[in-house]
């Protein structure tokens, strides 16, 4: 079964919810970020490394301009 096919039929828009993420820099918080803003979630994000957590958003923001990005 292919992921991507299954998930764009199962998978509803998170548009208008808020979504935590601590670790969100790490290998399975990042994907996980980039997965809930392709759902158009917004993120709250939390992380150790600022200057980490600073590219994650500089990246979310280019890829995923609607949505709204906190720390």
């Amino acid at each position: 079964m292919n992921i991507l096919k299954w998930t764009n039929k199962n998978c509803a828009s998170l548009k208008g919810k808020r979504v935590a993420i601590s670790g969100s820099t790490g290998g399975l918080g990042r994907e996980l970020c980039l997965y809930l803003a392709s759902l158009s979630a917004d993120l709250i994000l939390m992380d150790r490394n600022e200057t980490k957590l600073n590219e994650l958003i500089r990246r979310l923001r280019k890829k995923f301009p609607e949505v709204n990005i906190y720390k």
